[in-house]
């Protein structure tokens, strides 16, 4: 638990409970006192000021330490809420006809991603619990692995696909190796084939459901892949990338060779109606990858682990 609770926390604590707190140890002590009048209408208004659905104090300590709280759910929105792109409109005063125009504008000053975060909270967007899966034996945890990483060359081969795997990280209980497993936790980072093979993609499902937008269309060219990789599997359970990076041990479980070629490539055939010329670059790098791989000595093989942070 905190030793010192943040000085925008503690105001907010203050605000809600109706009375000063000599320090951090007094506040602590009056949340974690189940009798404490005002306890709940602490947590209701740290959720509606940050996003999670808190139940208790502990949660909001650990969350203001810093803290990613892997057992919750991503932002969603309430039934009936603005779309994220009339909510980023009304916030920064000007449209975005696409989520790349929105993520890109983003992108660009770290602040905008923090404003654009407090509205989707502001607009009932909340980050619920997720629902606890039943622990399985860390022998089908590596059954259920193995066959994860299998089928990434098979996704990466798939010629409807707009998007290739471009990295997969393994975090979490199942890379501390414990005899059973809740869920495996990994982050999948995707590389964008061709903005004519993603707007393809995005009018199959336009197509093929009346009800489906084109920011859902984006999402669902983004989510073929990942459903195909962990077969919907309720053990599967997927992060974002950066934040993993920053905040957990991790191994690298795959890599897409010659990134930074494959880069250059597409921006030179960002507008190109096939996308058969990107999978030849990719399977000729994966040979010359899996070459070098097997040149490596027994010593340099140790040296070239995947690193952990």
């Amino acid at each position: 638990m905190l030793d010192r609770l943040p000085p925008a926390y503690l105001r907010i604590a203050e605000k809600a409970c109706g009375r000063k707190f000599t320090s951090d140890t007094d506040l602590i002590s009056a949340l974690e006192d189940n009798t404490f009048p005002k306890r709940a209408e602490f947590l209701t208004i740290m959720t509606n000021s940050l996003g999670y659905e808190f139940t208790s104090p502990l949660e909001v300590f650990r969350l203001a330490s810093g803290e990613r709280l892997a057992e919750f759910e991503p932002l969603s929105p309430p039934p009936g809420a603005p779309s994220p792109l009339q909510i980023a409109g009304k916030t920064f005063g000007r449209t975005f006809p696409t989520p790349k125009d929105l993520f890109d504008f983003l992108d660009e000053v770290p602040k905008r991603e923090m404003k654009y975060q407090a509205s989707l909270i502001a607009a009932g967007w909340r980050a619920k619990k997720k629902t606890p899966t039943r622990r399985i034996a860390l022998e089908k945890a590596d059954q259920l692995f193995s066959a994860f990483v299998e089928r990434i060359p098979t996704a990466n081969s798939n010629r409807n696909f707009a998007f290739f795997v471009q990295e997969v990280l393994v975090y979490g209980s199942y890379l501390r190796r414990q005899s059973t497993v809740g869920d495996i936790d990994i982050a999948m980072q995707f590389a964008l084939k061709t903005d004519a093979k993603l707007r393809e993609r995005i009018s199959f499902y336009l197509r093929k459901g009346t009800a489906v937008d084109w920011k859902e269309g984006y999402g669902l060219a983004i989510s073929e892949v990942s459903n195909f990789l962990t077969k919907r599997s309720k053990y599967f359970h997927d992060a974002d990338s950066a934040t993993v990076k920053r905040s957990y041990p991790y191994e690298l479980v795959y890599a897409m060779p010659e990134l930074q070629e494959y880069v250059r490539l597409v921006d030179q055939t960002a507008n190109s109606p096939s996308v058969e010329h990107l999978h030849r670059f990719l399977e000729q790098a994966e040979r010359r990858k899996s070459k070098q791989r097997r040149a490596l000595t027994p010593a340099t093989k140790l040296a070239r682990k995947p690193r952990r942070t």
